[in-house]
């Protein structure tokens, strides 16, 4: 069983619905939120073990304060509609791209690399 939260950082509620329900699903639990200023407050209540995070909410200057806010270790997962666009990576810590809408089992082979959990009993 995963321990640890995955915050979710997305706007569109259907996708993040999704992303939640498929999660937890699978033994992760997984809370959600709209914006940086609802991530920051989740940063501060809960340790999480990952963060999946839409690209297109990224600006430099919310985007830094989150970071600020996330421990070290703690490792990005971020999604993109836009695949060609100019990707900023997050600083200092491990972290990856996936195209959105993503493949369930890239997301989860994703997650398994930058968090270390085995995959073994996961269903697509």
């Amino acid at each position: 069983m995963p321990t640890g939260q995955i915050l979710v950082v997305e706007d569109d509620v259907p996708i993040a619905d999704a992303c939640q329900a498929f999660l937890q699903g699978q033994g992760f639990q997984v809370v959600c939120a709209r914006d940086f200023a609802d991530a920051q407050k989740k940063l501060r209540t809960a340790a999480h073990r990952l963060i999946i995070l839409d690209h297109a909410l990224w600006n430099d200057h919310t985007a830094a304060e989150l970071f600020k806010d996330l421990p070290p270790g703690v490792p990005v997962l971020l999604f993109t509609a836009s695949p060609a666009a100019e990707v900023r990576k997050p600083p200092d810590r491990k972290w990856e791209l996936l195209p959105k809408p993503c493949d369930l089992e890239e997301l989860l082979n994703a997650i398994a690399r930058l968090t270390g959990i085995s995959l073994s009993g996961f269903k697509p």
